[in-house]
């Protein structure tokens, strides 16, 4: 009987446990000497945040997913009126966002898991690209009032993993004005350039292989596949250096992440894993990344030493 109590009161207690309030739960995060965490914005300013973007006034842009995998499970959508794209600002600088306004909102956003926002180069005008397959999105706003014009236009179509975070995600605008973004091992299909030119990509066992790493033009022209066969790959980053690194998880119970170093052309290795090879086939890449050191190290020395990192192009042509 003892037993019978104390069972739902440990369940009542763990649940309250989770409802920490958030100048209480920003206390809880562990950071490193010399950094510090504040609290920025939290509900209902935004909710469920999955992804942002910061502009060049500080205003951070927020994909919020309340309806996320409502679909892909055949479930009504939990907030009719459909996902937001939601702008928090400081007004006056001291690190807390104190208003919060909505971009766009509309039933057709199902849980965004990416964000670009660019500037216009001329006039006041806004350009917002969105992740969400099957495509990428555009929101376009010409005035500069805070909203966008209309319902989001399509850029790029032929993503796998609808409703899901396997699909494409992860979209940033490069210092060569161009978008690269990541796509999950859901793959792809049918993918073309906005302009229909070109190769017409669709997931395979040999060059398109599950996750991957692409680039167009910021009006979706001249698409390129950059790398391959990664699990699912989120949020690209792009150095000073012109090198480009991705964060691809695998943590799904095999408590395996990885971050690596993309080369373009470059075969990552998570399919196939055979008998005895292990789970990024570490015996393999080990073996190509030191051919591949050795290789950049004869390219040029320094004081009679191997130099690794030196000023001039990077990987992918940006000058350093």
């Amino acid at each position: 009987m003892v037993g019978k109590i104390a069972f739902p009161w440990l369940i009542s207690a763990l649940l309250a446990s989770g409802q920490t309030a958030p100048d209480k739960a920003v206390g809880t995060l562990q950071v490193s000497d010399g950094l510090e965490s504040t609290l920025f914005a939290a509900e209902p300013e935004c909710v469920n945040p999955t992804t942002m973007d910061i502009d060049h006034l500080g205003r951070v842009w927020i994909c919020e997913a309340i309806n996320y995998r409502q679909k892909l499970r055949n479930q009504p959508p939990i907030r009719k009126e459909g996902d937001r794209v939601v702008i928090l600002t400081d007004t006056n600088g001291d690190g807390r966002a104190e208003t919060a306004s909505t971009f766009y909102q509309g039933p057709e956003l199902m849980s965004p898991l990416g964000i670009a926002v660019a500037k216009a180069a001329k006039g006041p005008g806004w350009t917002v690209y969105l992740c969400q397959s099957p495509d990428l999105l555009v929101l376009r706003d010409a005035d500069g009032d805070g909203k966008a014009d209309g319902p989001p236009e399509k850029l790029l179509s032929g993503f796998n993993g609808i409703d899901h975070d396997h699909g494409i995600h992860g979209v940033f605008v490069g210092p060569d004005g161009r978008l690269y973004f990541s796509v999950g091992d859901a793959g792809v299909r049918g993918l073309k350039a906005s302009d229909g030119k070109g190769k017409s990509f669709t997931s395979n066992s040999t060059d398109c292989r599950a996750g991957t790493i692409w680039r167009c033009d910021a009006d979706g022209k001249n698409l390129e596949l950059i790398a391959h066969n990664f699990r699912n790959n989120y949020m690209p980053a792009l150095d000073s250096f012109g090198e480009l690194f991705i964060s691809d998880n695998d943590d799904d119970g095999n408590m395996q992440t990885r971050i690596c170093l993309v080369m373009k052309g470059g075969n990552y290795g998570y399919h196939p894993r055979g008998p005895g090879q292990t789970h990024w086939h570490e015996e393999m890449a080990a073996q190509r990344v030191w051919r591949f050191m050795r290789a950049v190290c004869c390219q040029r020395s320094f004081a009679g030493n191997c130099c690794m990192r030196t000023r001039g192009r990077g990987r992918f042509g940006f000058t350093s």
